[in-house]
């Protein structure tokens, strides 16, 4: 929850600053939404998959991976929205050409 806040508070920032139009402006802050669902439903079924196959220790909530995997995925959701303003504010230059 505090990754998807913190995200959505980046694209809007980054909306602000890197996107010229509006319509681009809000693609960019809707984005986040399904970015941030598709990454934490990975890493549940990982999780999941892990402590029905591997070893049960892994749902635990003392474990590494299951308390600090979330820093991981917040990582992955940022370079993933930064390609994505990276395609929009490009699209947004050559329109504005």
């Amino acid at each position: 929850m505090r990754a998807t806040i913190t995200l959505f508070v980046l694209s809007v920032l980054a909306g602000h600053l890197f996107i010229r139009t509006t319509w681009r402006k809000i693609v960019a802050v809707s984005s986040i939404f399904p970015i941030t669902i598709i990454g934490n439903s990975i890493r549940i079924v990982v999780l999941t998959f892990m402590a029905q196959y591997v070893n049960r220790g892994f749902i635990v909530s003392d474990n590494l991976l299951h308390t600090r995997g979330g820093w991981v995925l917040f990582g992955i959701d940022l370079v993933l929205f930064g390609g994505i303003i990276a395609l929009l504010q490009r699209n947004d230059v050559r329109k504005a050409e």
